[in-house]
């Protein structure tokens, strides 16, 4: 195929290939494009053009594709060990491959293809080795089709969004002058030519090759070209097209049989092409034709001979493939031999989405099976229904297999099941039914010999105790776990349990006695290589402590937390750790930071629920602070997530927040609705610092709670009235917006420097409030609200941010800013951080960028 119109972007892919030409390491590259607009054409005219290197990679066109196949030709192009290319899982594979391009002897560019076929841990690979660009030397090329991406895909698309070193290339379709090249010397007319195939070069180029006719579509032009054939090369042409895009010839003779030389025909027909010792098709678009256009009985007989040709051939074949030909052939027998296999080869290399496909076919013909190979199957799929966040599906195999367990008598696998079940269950907010399957669970187990089973009960009871709340209760499980783990040796169990304990001993406020406990969880998983349960102990360990009000602890650890997740590319927590950071910054005064952190985690698709409300949270109380519009919709959309999940530490906050919206907007009696609505199950955990709070917000609302006298923290202090030591409480935490709150509830003076500090941070709501309650309370002389020039300006600044704003789009530093307006430089700090947060940014520059924008279009 002629390239053509295609220079700008052979230049792009040329300078992102330039080491000399980027400011960093590396480079990613996403060519996009629909399909036959000219993708791999692309990456291959860049490829003849670099001098250097080039790895390539290709992801399978099949229906469940093969785990790591396009990362697996990469590690093979640089010689990585074998036994890496065989078995490596995807954390392993991101290691070796960043390790290899970071050397002095990596190629100039790696060249993934077809990233739309691609399994979630080849995703994960790119992904991870996307966040180490700055140590890489080579440029990243990917290409995927523009069409509604797998949720993996588009997960890895809008992380790339926001990293640095990413360039995006789409190919748009071929003028009218550049299909008249490609017919030059046909009868074609290249305007009608151009409408029949919108610009796209491979149909253009199939619609010329089919002849007279103008064929209406693609598959149209494919197959009267093949029409052409002989009858043994269409023979081999189908083979070749149920096979894969590209096939060993050795296994398309051994399926041809007699027919494989017609083969050669094929090829000099421009139908197939020939390339190292594979057949295959110039463009999936083809393959598929010609796939269609096969009846179904010779569609299972082609299955057949490729799965005998498979299993015959002396080289391992991908399992997934096997699995295909098999299901193809609709090979009972060997779909139930061949797919449990694929599944776990999957599973193993992080391809938790493709392992479920598998078990799903296997489970499909298992009708007949025994009800022990069934509950097998049907275990296996839960697991990994649960992996890939499909809980619905995971609960229905789950209590199928317990079905089948309980029939057989068989009480320690059934104890496994329960556990699985009554951790699937509370995931769907069915507490009552995970409360009974983990308690029964803990009577089959203790009906035995103490061992793993019942170390797994026992753990599970902890962590679903310590999820609602039930701290003493959670801690009475936890210990009993941890006994028995430490006397079985059992490093997972041992870490999950110490998670529960010291989970629940930070909210009950023993703060350091739970912090020993997660730091051991961590130091435990981190030894035993345990890359899931390490990050479950810094997530935990942050969540916890931000819940409390150890807002500097809290930060530290998650951002900590955060990296590791991150290098383990364990995503689940990364994202609500991150959501955690953004309530932790509101609280610690960094506006800017907190909406940052909130938009990365509400900006992805199908981040987790419980991600979701924290990130909601965050944003809804940053902008009712602030009195940006939006903050009861966030709220609003936090809560109906919060309630779904029917706990305490979901609901809570939501409410608190929500109470403390209501006030700030002098809605007292819906602030009292806010708070009553969750207390009573504050009280009812006896949680410290839960019900502290939405006591205190009662109070504010003008009623008259009676404080618990195990609340604790700063909100019971402001509760009780003890507004000095709220303050100082807020303070040592670094809650700077809580800490100017009991300020101005105490005598005149301090409460009026509080409305000051208010107004200086950005937070006029909460500065207005006070006034309403000093106004009340009969003291004159009250600081202003915002000036008019406040309420003109169209971010809501005050003149002397307006000044300071100014300053930092001419390019002054914080220092020379402080000089210029004779100012403290910790003010000018304040005004800056303030500045961020009512503009919606997180860098001082793009700030700036506001700001010249704005004043280019000020009249």
């Amino acid at each position: 195929m002629e390239l053509l119109e295609r220079e700008d972007d052979v230049a792009a892919l040329d300078r992102a290939a330039n080491p000399a030409a980027r400011a960093h390491g590396g480079t990613v590259v996403l060519v996009s494009g629909e399909a036959g607009i000219g993708k791999s054409a692309l990456v291959r005219r860049f490829a003849e053009r670099v001098p250097g290197r080039v790895a390539w990679g290709w992801s399978d066109a099949l229906e469940t594709p093969t785990p790591l196949a396009a990362v697996r030709d990469v590690a093979a192009a640089l010689g990585l060990d074998d036994d890496l290319v065989e078995t490596a899982d995807a954390a392993r594979m991101s290691r070796a491959l960043a390790e290899a391009l970071a050397g002095a002897g990596a190629p100039r560019a790696v060249v993934l293809e077809d990233l739309h076929w691609a399994d979630a841990a080849t995703l994960d690979v790119v992904r991870s080795l996307a966040r180490r660009v700055a140590q890489l030397r080579t440029a990243l090329v990917l290409t995927f089709r523009d069409e509604p991406p797998t949720p993996e895909l588009r997960g890895l698309l809008g992380d790339l969004a926001g990293m640095p070193g990413v360039v995006r290339i789409r190919l748009a379709p071929l003028s009218v002058e550049a299909v008249g090249v490609l017919a030059a010397g046909t009868d074609f007319d290249a305007g009608r030519l151009h409408e029949r195939t919108a610009g796209n070069p491979f149909f253009v180029t199939e619609v010329v090759a089919a002849g007279e006719e103008l064929p209406r579509t693609v598959r149209d032009a494919v197959l009267a070209r093949v029409g052409r054939l002989g009858p043994a090369a269409r023979n081999v042409v189908e083979i070749v097209a149920v096979g894969g895009i590209r096939l060993e010839r050795g296994l398309v003779a051994t399926a041809a049989g007699a027919e494989f030389p017609a083969a050669d025909e094929a090829v000099a027909a421009g139908v197939l092409s020939a390339e190292d010792d594979a057949l295959g098709f110039r463009h999936e678009l083809a393959r598929r034709a010609v796939r269609s256009d096969i009846p179904p009985a010779r569609l299972a007989s082609i299955h057949r001979r490729l799965l005998d040709a498979l299993r015959a051939a002396p080289a391992r074949h991908d399992l997934a493939r096997l699995v295909a030909h098999a299901i193809g052939a609709d090979d009972h027998a060997a779909v139930l031999e061949l797919a449990p296999l694929a599944a776990a080869e999957a599973a193993a290399a992080g391809s938790h989405r493709e392992a479920a496909a598998h078990l799903r076919a296997a489970l499909a013909v298992a009708g007949g099976e025994p009800d022990d190979r069934r509950a097998e199957l049907l275990e296996a799929y839960a697991r990994e229904a649960d992996t890939i966040d499909d809980p619905t599906a995971a609960e229905a195999a789950i209590a199928d297999a317990v079905a089948l367990r309980r029939g057989r008598g068989e009480d320690l696998r059934l104890v496994d099941d329960l556990v699985r079940l009554a951790a699937i269950a509370f995931s769907l907010g069915r507490t009552t039914e995970a409360d009974a399957a983990s308690r029964e669970a803990v009577e089959l187990a203790e009906r035995h010999p103490p061992g793993r089973e019942l170390a797994a009960a026992y753990r599970r009871r902890a962590a679903l105790r310590m999820l609602t709340r039930d701290t003493d209760e959670a801690i009475e499980w936890g210990d009993r776990a941890l006994a028995l783990a430490r006397t079985i040796g059992d490093d997972a169990l041992l870490a999950g349990a110490l998670n529960a304990t010291g989970s629940a001993r930070i909210v009950r406020s023993e703060f350091e006695a739970g912090v020993a406990d997660l730091r051991e969880s961590l130091d435990v998983a981190r030894r035993a290589g345990l890359d899931y349960d390490a990050c479950a102990a810094f997530t935990n360990l942050g969540s916890a402590s931000g819940e409390i009000g150890q807002y500097r602890f809290a930060d530290a650890v998650l951002t900590e937390g955060m990296a590791e997740a991150g290098t383990a590319d364990v995503d689940v927590f990364h994202h609500y750790m991150q959501a955690w950071r953004a309530l932790t910054r509101l609280h610690l005064g960094d506006a800017a930071g907190a909406a940052e952190d909130a938009h990365a985690v509400l900006g992805r698709d199908g981040t987790a629920a419980i991600s979701r409300i924290m990130a909601l949270l965050a944003l809804g109380r940053l902008r009712a602070r602030r009195g940006d519009p939006g903050a009861d919709e966030a709220l609003d959309d936090a809560l109906a997530l919060a309630e779904s999940s029917d706990t305490l530490q979901r609901i809570a906050p939501v409410r608190a927040a929500r109470a403390e919206a209501a006030w700030l907007a002098g809605d007292d009696d819906r602030a009292a609705a806010e708070a009553e609505a969750a207390l009573p199950l504050a009280v009812a955990k006896r949680h410290p610092v839960f019900a502290a709070e939405l006591t205190w917000w009662l109070r504010a609302a003008g009623r008259e709670p009676a404080v618990p006298e195990w609340a604790d923290g700063p909100y019971a202090a402001m509760a009780a009235g003890d507004w000095a030591a709220a303050a100082r409480g807020w303070a040592e935490r670094g809650a700077v917006f809580e800490e100017q709150l009991a300020r101005g509830f105490a005598e005149a003076p301090e409460a009026i420097e509080a409305v000051r500090a208010l107004e200086a941070m950005g937070a006029p709501p909460a500065a207005e409030a006070l006034r309403r309650r000093l106004r009340a309370a009969g003291v004159g002389n009250l600081p202003r609200g915002p000036r008019a020039s406040t309420r003109d300006d169209p971010f809501g600044l005050t003149r002397r941010e307006s000044e300071v704003l100014a300053l930092v789009a001419d390019g002054a530093s914080n220092q020379a800013i402080a000089e210029r307006l004779s100012l403290s430089v910790r003010t000018v700090d304040h005004h800056v951080s303030a500045i961020l947060g009512k503009l919606g940014v997180a860098t001082r520059g793009a700030a700036a960028a506001l700001a010249r924008r704005a004043e280019s279009e000020t009249p």
